[in-house]
């Protein structure tokens, strides 16, 4: 698993348990549902996940494999359709309608509330 991407649909019907004890205030501020994490390792049973430079410790049953997101969080992009318009990504969301990311991004250190989609970002590394 470590190295892949996927989300962790968590609620707290789920049973916290599934959360390590240490990691558990944290993760409920995240509200996880929906977030995309990157599996960076294993623990005794659990997983370590990251999102947004933060781990958590996990047992993996809920974990669901995503493909893994074409940006990645801190990534500098460009709108496509408004090229003056450069951020940062910030967000990592699944759409469960359409089954693929989505990026929330920073620009000027605020977070727009406008959700956009791979194709609608231009990378900065490109250019």
């Amino acid at each position: 698993m470590p190295g892949t991407w996927g989300i962790y649909p968590w609620f707290e019907e789920d049973g916290e348990e599934l959360i390590e004890e240490r990691y558990r205030d944290k993760f409920r501020r995240l509200k996880p549902y929906g977030k995309i994490f990157r599996c960076v390792g294993e623990r005794d049973e659990f997983i370590e996940l990251q999102y947004n430079g933060h781990s958590y410790l996990v047992k993996p049953q809920l974990f669901k494999k995503v493909p893994t997101p074409k940006f990645n969080f801190g990534d500098t992009v460009r709108l496509r359709k408004k090229p003056e318009v450069i951020g940062t990504i910030s967000e990592i969301n699944w759409h469960n309608q359409t089954e693929k990311e989505m990026y929330f991004i920073e620009v000027d250190g605020k977070k727009k509330s406008s959700r956009y989609f791979s194709e609608d970002l231009i990378s900065m590394e490109c250019e």
